[in-house]
């Protein structure tokens, strides 16, 4: 069965800063999820356990258990390519393993941070050694690893994504999908269904026709027929709400973390009634 998890991306006003850094500790939004949604699975953003020493994961796994909260998902931003590759492969690789530790089922990797288009044949080769690279590391960590589509990766497009799958062997790694414009319902459902036999998790965002952050049920996206798709691929796979109405801000003093989780509990809600229509089966 499917799962419908909290992608901790959306509860993190400084998620965009550079360099990254995290506001928020996981440990701090552990009780306000647990309290205030009926989440029970996570995606956990890279910078939430940037901090996390891989002695101190069995604890950080206990306080999940004790808040009747899993770790479903750790999603992970890798450079595969220059200068930085050498430092991030590796930060990647421990996460792999805390991950493992901490239970997750699957990573989901940005592939790479370079477009496509723009790819030089040394990039390409040095991308592919280290993506790689990290298949193996999450294999013999036990958890699975897929490839988000988003732009700026080598997922940037169709073509690159299965390109890039079939460089790296079929069946190795699978599809974390989300629409390439979340305002464009037939060309997402098209890119979907193409995708489909590949997709191991989805990511949600509500986004308005003017690219703002909305309520999923308020969004241009046919989520009935989206779901369809899903059910008629047997996905059973995470299906991660990223971002959320009101959680961008021009502030820190203007982020409502519990309005941020409130508006996140409506489109879990949205996403299960949707699910329930189509027959997806959620757990």
């Amino acid at each position: 069965m499917a799962q419908i998890v909290l992608n901790t991306v959306a509860l993190d006003p400084l998620r965009w800063s550079t360099p990254k850094r995290n506001h928020f500790s996981l440990a701090e939004l552990i009780g306000p999820i647990s309290l205030e949604t009926r989440f029970r699975g996570l995606e956990i953003w890279q910078y939430h356990l940037t901090d996390i020493a891989l002695n101190d994961v069995e604890a950080l796994q206990l306080r999940l258990a004790e808040a009747q909260l899993t770790a479903e998902v750790v999603g992970l931003y890798p450079v595969l390519c220059g200068s930085l590759a050498t430092d991030s492969m590796a930060e990647c690789k421990r996460l792999i393993d805390v991950a493992a530790v901490l239970g997750a089922k699957s990573v989901k990797i940005f592939v790479g941070d370079q477009p496509s288009a723009d790819i030089s044949d040394g990039a390409w080769e040095e991308s592919l050694r280290n993506l790689d690279a990290l298949i193996r590391a999450a294999d013999s960590a036990g958890v699975a690893l897929n490839g988000e589509n988003h732009q700026n990766t080598l997922f940037d497009d169709v073509l690159s994504l299965t390109h890039t799958m079939a460089a790296v062997g079929e069946g190795r790694m699978g599809v974390c999908f989300q629409p390439y414009d979340f305002t464009d319902s037939h060309h997402t459902l098209e890119v979907l269904r193409k995708l489909a036999p590949d997709v191991r998790h989805v990511h949600f965002q509500g986004r308005a026709l003017d690219g703002e952050f909305c309520l999923l049920e308020d969004a241009p996206i046919d989520y009935p027929a989206f779901m369809s798709v899903l059910k008629n691929a047997r996905f059973d796979g995470p299906m991660s709400i990223e971002f959320v109405k009101d959680c961008v801000v021009a502030s820190i003093s203007d982020f409502d973390l519990e309005l941020v989780l409130a508006n996140a509990e409506k489109d879990r809600r949205f996403l299960e009634r949707t699910a329930g229509q189509v027959g997806l089966e959620i757990r």
